[in-house]
């Protein structure tokens, strides 16, 4: 099980999809254990459209999404379902949207970076690929902090 044990647990659904919230920050995290299979896919594929509608569409949102249990993968039906999401996002979000992919294996790093890259193509979509859990936190806080400034400003 891929834990956040520095984060909030919001909801826990069937196998084993999970929300987390890091505490005192925007940041929202989906994470599972790799299972794949069409019921797998559409549970976690509504979690995270819980998470995204979770944020008002006119406010920035933080988001990582955590694909790094050791048997992630990535089947033609959740590219089908990933493709639905996408254009989802992009019609629910205005605001600058900044998600952190982490993933393990690198040859699905490559795959989903230009995977997401070409369905996201937007210019306040801001998206980053990360093999380690540690540096996908510390850019979505660098964000977080960068788009209170620009606030300020």
């Amino acid at each position: 099980m891929a834990d956040w044990p520095e984060a909030e647990l919001v909801k826990a659904c069937e196998f084993n999809a999970r929300w987390y919230r890091l505490p005192d920050t925007p940041i929202h995290i989906y994470t599972d254990d790799g299972i794949m299979g069409h019921n797998a896919t559409d549970v976690g594929m509504a979690l995270a459209k819980e998470i995204v509608q979770s944020v008002p569409p006119e406010e920035p949102f933080f988001f990582l999404v955590d694909f790094s249990a050791p048997n992630q993968g990535f089947t033609v039906y959740e590219g089908q379902q990933s493709h639905k999401f996408s254009r989802f996002l992009k019609n629910y979000r205005n605001a600058p949207t900044y998600i952190a992919l982490v993933t393990s294996n690198p040859i699905l790093s490559q795959a989903m970076d230009i995977f997401i890259r070409a369905l996201l193509n937007r210019e306040n979509f801001i998206y980053r690929t990360f093999a380690k859990k540690e540096d996908s936190i510390l850019w979505l806080k660098r964000m977080v902090e960068k788009v209170k400034q620009e606030d300020i400003d």
